[in-house]
Order: C-alpha cells, then sequence, then structure tokens
C-alpha cells in the first residue's frame, strides 16, 4: 500500500484536491439536516484557549463559549484581528477575553506564546488546537526548515500542547480537543521517514497528513494522560464553507463549485457545533481518545486507531523538535 502519488505543481493536484474534497463532501454531508450541539451545558468561569479563532469555527466556537459563560485566550497569528473579535465578543457578552500573537510557522513564535501562558494564566481548563492551514500547489518550508502545513497543522500544535500540559495536568478536570478531518481517511500509509514530504508532495496529501497526525497525536496523548483528569479528543467538523476549504480545493474548484456550496458545505456555526458540544458537555467529562463528528463519537480510518502508529508519531515529532533544539 502506498500514498496517493502526486507531482509538484501542474493539473494533477487540482484534479485531487477537487476530487478529494468532493467525495469528502459526499460522505460526510447530511444535506437535510442542520447541525446543533444537543448540550445546553454552560462553562461559568472556565478558561478556554482558543488556536485559530479570528475566523471560521474557530471564531464561531470562540463566541458560543463566550456565551456560555467561559474566560477565553485567543491565541492567533493576526493580533489585530484578534482584538477586534475580542472586543466584538466582549461588547456582545460581557465575557473575560485576552488575546495572545501565536504564529505556528515559528516554533519560536510557540515557545513564547506557551511561556507567556504559563507565566501569566493560573489555570487553563479546555485547550482547542483549531488553527490550521492548506497547502499550496508547491511545497514551502518554514523558517525552522519544516514543511509548512505539517509544521503549522501538527508540530507547532504538538509543541505547544507539550509545553501547556503542566499547566492543563494542575487544571484537571480539563480538556484538549485537536481539530482533525475525514481527509485523513485518503491515506493509506503514514510516511514517518519523510513527515516533511521531501520525496513526495501534493498539496491534499500533506494536508491529510497533518489531518492524521492530529488524530494520532489526540490518541497517545489520551493514553499518556489516562487517570490525571485530562481527557483529549479529536473531531471533524464535516465539509465547512471557510478560507481554509477553498485553500485546499483552489479559487477555480471554488468558484466552480460556488452554485453547490450550500448542499456540500456546512456554515462554520455548523461546523464549530461538534468543538462546542466536546468543549462543554458534562457527560464527556471522562470520556477520551475518541474522534467525534456531528456531535457523535465516529471511527476514524484503521491508520487513525493505529495506536502502534501513533506512538511512532510521537517519538518522530519529539526527534524532530529535539534537532530544532525544541
Amino acid at each position: 500500500m502506498s500514498v496517493i502519488e502526486s507531482e509538484n505543481g501542474g493539473l494533477k493536484p487540482f484534479l485531487w484536491n477537487a476530487w478529494d474534497f468532493f467525495v469528502f463532501s459526499l460522505w460526510s454531508m447530511n444535506p437535510f439536516k442542520k447541525i446543533k450541539c444537543p448540550s445546553d451545558c454552560t462553562i461559568d468561569g472556565k478558561t478556554v484557549l482558543i488556536t485559530g479563532a479570528t475566523q471560521g469555527i474557530g471564531k464561531s466556537t470562540a463566541i458560543e463559549l463566550a456565551k456560555r459563560g467561559a474566560k477565553l485566550i485567543l491565541a492567533c497569528r493576526n493580533i489585530d484581528q484578534a482584538n477586534q473579535l475580542a472586543e466584538q465578543i466582549r461588547e456582545s457578552t460581557g465575557a473575560d477575553v485576552t488575546t495572545i500573537h501565536l504564529d505556528l510557522n515559528s516554533l519560536e513564535s510557540v515557545k513564547k506564546c506557551a511561556d507567556t501562558i504559563l507565566g501569566s494564566v493560573e489555570r487553563l481548563d479546555i485547550l482547542i488546537n483549531n488553527a490550521g492551514m492548506a497547502g499550496d500547489s508547491e511545497r514551502k518550508e518554514t523558517e525552522d526548515g519544516f514543511e509548512q502545513v505539517i509544521q503549522v497543522d501538527h508540530i507547532g500544535p504538538f509543541l505547544f500542547t507539550k509545553l501547556l500540559l503542566p499547566l492543563v495536568k494542575s487544571s484537571s478536570p480539563s480538556r484538549i480537543i485537536f481539530t482533525g478531518s475525514s481527509l485523513h481517511r485518503i491515506l493509506h500509509k503514514l510516511d514517518l521517514e519523510d513527515l516533511n514530504s521531501i520525496k513526495s508532495y501534493s498539496s491534499s496529501n500533506v494536508y491529510a497528513k497533518s489531518k492524521l497526525a492530529n488524530i494520532l497525536t489526540a490518541v497517545y496523548l489520551s493514553s499518556m494522560l489516562k487517570d490525571s483528569g485530562v481527557t483529549v479528543n479529536s473531531f471533524c467538523p464535516g465539509p465547512v464553507n471557510t478560507s481554509l476549504a477553498q485553500d485546499l480545493i483552489g479559487s477555480t474548484m471554488a468558484m466552480l463549485s460556488k452554485p453547490f456550496q450550500s448542499i456540500i458545505s456546512k456554515t462554520p456555526d455548523e461546523g464549530a457545533q461538534t468543538l462546542i458540544y466536546l468543549a462543554v458537555e458534562k457527560s464527556l467529562d471522562s470520556v477520551t481518545g475518541s474522534h467525534f463528528m456531528y456531535c457523535k463519537p465516529v471511527k476514524t480510518s484503521a491508520l487513525g486507531s493505529d495506536f502502534n502508529l501513533a506512538t511512532k508519531l510521537w517519538e518522530t515529532t519529539e526527534k524532530l523538535l529535539e534537532s530544532r533544539g525544541y
């Protein structure tokens, strides 16, 4: 078995992006059902940190959790947009909202953000690793020498979570949530020797790889934190009409699919419902190591539930970070 092959650039990656997203949408959508979080639980006074909160499902989640009593920390790359959103939430809900700069393209930024939080925040009840990106047609590297998507979607959040673990554990019962994607199912293997996508690159594959990595990280971390009072779960928001989805399928496909988006895609508010559910629902206090979609636990691919693979990914990621001094 092998990973889906694709050449750099040209028409082939475009076709894979379009086809992958179309099949994913048909497989996962329910065009006749509006997704709504079934929980009316509140989280008064709980501190929630959300990465990537300035748009899409992150923004929708931040607004809803503020309404449910959360004290919010918005960790975002665009601090101006984060400040604008924070002010909007304060005015509409009266919630306590703070912002902090976090650029997952830079491991130095990740470390600085985590250190600031550890030095200024007394507790962290819910950590939501939501920030992410889709790949371009051509492979790009960060300042740390990693392929950009795998760093922003996996390596950066991995380091961020690991650095914040002492605070999350001391705040137990607490929760860690990773935003995954059912697009991880297009992969038939995960080449741990090529997480950096040097040997083979396509934008759909690197995104699928990063989302599989999120799911596997949740699997391993949930086992590592067993009996600690910290739960770790992942979820798929479904095919959501956001800027990330448009980046994933490309501008041409986004334009061509626009007439069908109301059927194929969910709104950001709908896509956020499962994330909101995982953050607030009291019956999930002891649920850990699970993957959710549309507010229900679902099975991942065989790769997504492979604990041996999850362990090897964890070890590989630690070694990659150690090679960069983290």
